[in-house]
């Protein structure tokens, strides 16, 4: 009975194996900057033993999968993966920052805000001068990063871009969106260099031997229950 509750739950093996990733990048010592097409890649793939082994069999038609077995399936799993890249295309760019504490935030420089007059108006161009971004980017060894930080945003000046910020203090995760305009592969590439350099791998406090259990306990749980809902019900 056991072994054949074993090879029921053997399609979330996928699964189980993605939210220990997540445990991992919870609970390690450094902050890991991901991509978000390698972020949605690794969730398309940790779903994908659910998706194959119980949809699959719904979905592909009897006699190819009595005729082809486990062909069939493998074909099944390269449809699936290209429709998740095909629909990656379609959602907003973003960046994933795992393991991230709230003060990693304050290493980004702030952009000076021109103070209001009286009158409430914004002062004029001769009183607030612009930033020339051109001496900022000529000035950048003498600074950690090019990015800037304006109020709950990110700004990359060099390229024009604003990253907007969701942060969750439980879950140590923060999410950066892009805003505004869709940027060019070659701005997009330069501003992923500059977020994985000024986050990826800062240091961060260990996790307790309680902590790690507690989650670990929680990720096998979970990984459980989705399996008994998916098979059973």
């Amino acid at each position: 009975m056991i072994l054949s509750l074993l090879f029921d739950l053997a399609p979330c093996a996928a699964l189980t194996a993605y939210l220990f990733f997540l445990v991992y990048l919870r609970l390690r010592q450094r902050t890991t900057v991901l991509s978000g097409r390698t972020d949605r890649l690794l969730l398309a793939l940790g779903l994908s033993g659910i998706v194959v082994f119980d949809i699959g069999p719904a979905v592909i038609p009897l006699g190819s999968l009595d005729l082809y077995g486990g062909l069939a399936l493998l074909l099944f799993f390269l449809l699936y993966l290209q429709v998740v890249f095909y629909l990656d295309s379609s959602f907003s760019r973003r960046i994933i920052v795992y393991n991230l504490g709230e003060s990693d935030f304050d290493a980004i420089p702030a952009v000076p805000i021109p103070q209001w007059n009286v009158s409430g108006e914004t002062p004029s161009a001769e009183e607030s001068p612009a930033v020339d971004f051109a001496e900022e980017s000529a000035a950048a060894a003498e600074r950690p990063t090019l990015l800037r930080r304006a109020g709950g945003a990110i700004l990359f000046p060099p390229r024009g871009l604003t990253l907007s910020v969701d942060y969750s203090p439980r879950s140590r995760c923060a999410v950066l969106r892009i805003s505004g305009r869709r940027p060019s592969a070659e701005d997009w590439k330069a501003l992923q260099k500059e977020v994985h350099a000024c986050f990826a791998g800062r240091p961060q406090p260990p996790a307790s031997f309680r902590a790690l259990l507690t989650t670990a306990v929680l990720c096998l749980a979970t990984g459980f229950l989705i399996a008994f809902l998916f098979r059973y019900l």
